[in-house]
């Protein structure tokens, strides 16, 4: 603890440091600024030196009397102060700079890598061939059947319909003045009414009919009712003309062979027997392959 003493009203001020000299120090009692002099510099233990007297206003100051030196040098020296505080290590080299940051800043990332000739022939090499895998497998052919279909079972199913609906009207046409009449009708009139009632029904199942075939043609389940439904169909609008020559085009005929049941013949049996002989032959060399070593073995 270091203290200090006012040169204007004596009092003494204490800090927890010594005051670098020359530097000014504010009074606690008066606050006056006041510079520590060397005479008044000491420990909080040591005694003071004799404070010179302070002259009254209105009269001289005295000239301060110089201490003199071999009591100067009779005093205690001051205690010496703390050592200072090592110094702060270097701060550590900077690393050096990375080329490799500066070159992945520098590419450009919407650049296109090329492949070398090397990469590309290694790649055609290992490329995939789907050609065989492809024609390893017969192609459907009732998509193309159904595409050329189209039109001529529409226009069956349009001549169909109308016909029934010609038909309903021709029997309501028959039965109304059998109705709703007030006398009794007589036998030529039934008669005449009877044919009308007749030509009606014939008109609905000619259309059922013509219908029934359009819609066997168009799913490809009756190469038959196709024929009969078209046949039908020419009569009375000749919309069966048109599905005949479709029902002629081998891709349709091809298309109607896929689908089993749909074509009547003895080529479906054909092909069961020939598959049932395929597997008869197969079971035989296996069993004659079994044999061979038995055989050998024996001799």
């Amino acid at each position: 603890m270091f203290q200090y003493e006012c040169p204007e009203c004596g009092k003494r001020n204490s800090l927890a440091q010594q005051a670098a000299p020359g530097k000014k120090i504010r009074c606690a009692g008066c606050q006056a600024a006041f510079t520590p002099r060397a005479e008044t510099l000491g420990l909080k233990d040591e005694p003071l030196p004799a404070r010179p007297a302070v002259a009254k206003p209105g009269t001289a100051r005295p000239a301060a009397a110089k201490p003199a030196a071999p009591a100067a040098a009779a005093r205690p020296a001051a205690k010496p102060a703390a050592p200072a505080a090592a110094p702060p290590p270097p701060p550590p080299p900077p690393p050096p700079p990375n080329s490799r940051v500066y070159e992945e800043e520098d590419a450009n990332p919407y650049g296109v890598l090329k492949e070398t000739e090397e990469e590309l022939l290694l790649a055609e090499k290992n490329k995939p061939k789907f050609g065989d895998v492809a024609d390893k497998f017969k192609k459907s052919t009732r998509g193309p059947a159904s595409a050329l279909l189209v039109l001529p079972t529409n226009l069956l199913v349009g001549e169909g319909s109308l016909t029934g609906i010609a038909g309903v009207m021709l029997v309501i046409v028959g039965l109304w003045p059998l109705i709703f009449t007030d006398a009794s009708p007589s036998d030529e009139e039934y008669a005449e009414q009877l044919v009308w009632i007749f030509g009606g029904f014939v008109l609905l199942l000619w259309g059922s009919l013509v219908c029934m075939g359009a819609s066997k043609m168009q799913n490809l389940e009756s190469y038959a009712w196709a024929l009969i439904g078209s046949v039908m169909g020419i009569f009375p609008l000749l919309a069966g003309i048109f599905a005949i020559i479709a029902l002629r085009d081998p891709r349709v005929i091809a298309g109607f062979e896929e689908v089993e049941g749909s074509v009547d013949g003895e080529d479906e049996d054909e092909e069961k027997e020939k598959e049932d002989d395929e597997e008869d032959e197969e079971e035989d060399e296996e069993e004659e392959e079994e044999e061979r070593p038995k055989k050998k073995r024996k001799k």
